[in-house]
């Protein structure tokens, strides 16, 4: 069995206001008719796993309870429900701004575990009205990282234990906040860091970032690009020194201005170098190249 690791602080900072209008329309027509702290019951459940899987992992629950701690609607939100619901009237956004989960138990299955269709993920057992307003979010703030953790377990199962394994997710990633969350739940997924900075400054070095480069660095070198003062490191020409292996095992046909680029990254980075292989050709250049240096 995988050992995973605790959740990273809440990373996200969720607004009250994040929630489908019709949430707000069905409350209207409970206060209006009186059944707004109604009793009731509300259970968060999937019906399959995802990637046609066997199991998922839960996550996000970090994230849904610090949205339920600071849930509270401001004036300016009111002041927008206002425009959204013009025929409500004054008294429903004075119940809307009143509301918070005082009267709201939660039950929940901690992150990391593994959760199974159609069993209760979490439950809140409280007024009608506040429940109804959070489920959306809700939904939002668990499945989204139990998609990415799940995956990044499966990823984990592929790859065995003795692998490091690294986020780099931000550039295609559903905008800056879904590529932070999606990285955390990655680490969550037994992932040893990520790429995306955000997520190191925001859990103070919880999560680990690590990098290797762009294809635009490897690009910006030529084959007279001097290195200048990277040339050296500790002493050691490393450019000689790269020269003599490349020639020792006959890698003479790699790309040379790849090999300068990995000299000079490595240059400034010689405790961390990680290198991309594909700019020109993996097997044949890249791969050699970085054994090289």
């Amino acid at each position: 069995f995988l050992i995973l690791r605790q959740p990273p602080r809440s990373t996200q900072g969720v607004s009250s206001a994040a929630s489908d209008v019709y949430k707000r329309q069905m409350v209207y027509r409970y206060w209006k008719t009186g059944h707004q702290d109604d009793e009731a019951v509300f259970e968060l459940f999937f019906r399959k796993h995802p990637f046609h899987g066997e199991f998922t992992v839960n996550a996000g629950l970090t994230e849904a309870l610090d949205y339920l701690s600071r849930f509270k609607f401001e004036e300016e939100h009111i002041n927008y429900l206002r425009t959204v619901l013009p025929y409500a009237e004054p008294e429903f956004f004075v119940y809307l701004s009143k509301l918070d989960l005082s009267k709201v138990k939660i039950h929940a299955i901690n992150e990391s575990k593994m959760v199974f269709p159609r069993e209760p993920i979490m439950s809140f057992e409280g007024p009608l009205g506040i429940v109804q307003i959070i489920e959306s979010t809700i939904i939002n703030l668990n499945s989204y990282p139990s998609l990415i953790c799940t995956n990044a377990v499966r990823m984990r199962i592929a790859a065995g234990r003795n692998k490091d394994m690294i986020e780099f997710g931000l550039r295609r990633a559903q905008g800056p906040t879904g590529a932070t969350m999606g990285a955390k739940y990655a680490c969550l997924g037994t992932f040893q860091g990520t790429a995306n900075t955000l997520l190191g400054f925001r859990t103070q070095g919880e999560v680990q970032v690590y990098g290797t480069m762009a294809h635009s660095f490897i690009l910006s070198y030529t084959e007279n690009t001097d290195l200048g003062s990277l040339r050296k490191i500790k002493g050691i020409d490393v450019l000689e020194r790269a020269t003599h292996y490349r020639k020792e095992l006959n890698w003479t046909n790699t790309n040379y201005s790849e090999l300068l680029s990995y000299l000079g990254y490595a240059s400034c980075n010689p405790e961390n170098f990680l290198a991309l292989v594909d700019t020109y050709d993996t097997l044949n250049s890249g791969v050699k190249n970085f054994l090289i240096v």
